[in-house]
């Protein structure tokens, strides 16, 4: 039996993957897990290589074997297997993938891979708001173009990976006041029902 159900989290940048499972770990069960906080926390710790923080700045991605590690360290160290993990933004292109296949996923149960589709234009809004706000050097515009630009030609390929039966994709209502309670109770019923009988 594997030690974890696990929801992989994808969407461009700012597309509210975080906002959306910051709302589903508030029951208690789920997990949030960001390789990008993680590194970030590094980075705070003066814990993250010069090497690193340079690519982080120009918006690409780190070694996927740093990244993998990171991940799973972290989940082994800190979090109880009876938890879902919500992964956010994990894997992001090929290489990300094998890594995933190969090295990860006979540790976790895979429930879902969720999608959160918007438009570039919101997306592009909340990351200059978000910049504004805490000063993220990745929410750079420049940044969070080639960040944009990157999942558009690579991500979206990874997502087709993977069975079309595990994929779900969202599109919130963009003028909706608070697109995701509707999204947290389906993401909740996928959960309930995996391993229980056919979805």
């Amino acid at each position: 039996m594997k030690p974890y159900k696990l929801f992989l989290m994808l969407g461009g940048p700012a597309s509210g993957k975080g906002t959306l499972c910051s709302r589903l770990i508030k029951d208690g069960s789920f997990v949030h897990v960001s390789p990008g906080d993680l590194v970030r926390d590094k980075q705070i710790r003066n814990d993250l290589s010069p090497e690193y923080t340079k690519l982080m700045e120009k918006g690409k991605l780190l070694p996927v074997s740093f990244i993998g590690e990171l991940i799973m360290d972290h989940i082994k160290t800190n979090i109880p297997c009876d938890k879902t993990i919500l992964l956010d933004g994990f894997p992001r292109n090929k290489e990300n993938f094998d890594y995933y296949i190969k090295e990860m996923n006979g540790f976790f149960d895979l429930v879902k891979v969720i999608v959160i589709n918007c438009s570039d234009g919101l997306m592009e809004k909340r990351t200059l708001k978000r910049q504004t706000e805490q000063h993220r050097k990745d929410d750079e515009i420049e940044t969070f173009r080639r960040r944009l630009k990157y999942y558009h030609e690579v991500t979206e390929g990874i997502i087709k990976l993977f069975d079309e039966k595990m994929v779900h994709t969202f599109c919130p209502n963009e003028n909706a006041d608070d697109p995701y309670p509707d999204i947290v109770k389906k993401i909740n019923v996928m959960r309930d029902l995996h391993g229980h009988k056919d979805e």
